[in-house]
């Protein structure tokens, strides 16, 4: 059995000087959210593609993984990654056109830079 001591100075960890937590401005205008479902090679890793596809476009706020899966019906050195996009413009709201565009935009990134294959 061991014992442990240690020693806490309590004055010195008050006065550390500490910044404020910022919470984001909530946008006057609605996001839109759009899921996708694709194949793609199992060494790509999540965020490789959240970083491609916000990169890829200035409307995508946000990028989350909900669902991973490798096994029956997948074919072997692939996984099924299903990604739930969100798309916010802090200017206005997005028209259907536009969140399609970008869904588009979305598709073909993931399809060029990582071989991806949607499923439908």
């Amino acid at each position: 059995k061991n014992a442990v001591v240690g020693e806490i100075d309590l004055e010195a960890l008050l006065s550390m000087k500490t910044s404020p937590v910022k919470a984001p401005i909530p946008s006057k205008f609605p996001s839109v959210s759009r899921d996708l479902a694709f194949l793609i090679d199992e060494d790509v890793p999540f965020l490789d593609v959240e970083r491609e596809l916000k990169k890829g476009d200035k409307l995508i706020s946000s990028v989350e993984v909900f669902d991973l899966y490798q096994g029956a019906n997948i074919l072997f050195g692939k996984k099924s990654m299903a990604i739930t996009i969100t798309f916010l413009d802090p200017e206005k709201t997005l028209k259907d056109e536009e969140i399609k565009l970008s869904m588009s935009k979305a598709i073909s990134l993931l399809k060029q830079k990582f071989g991806a294959e949607v499923r439908q």
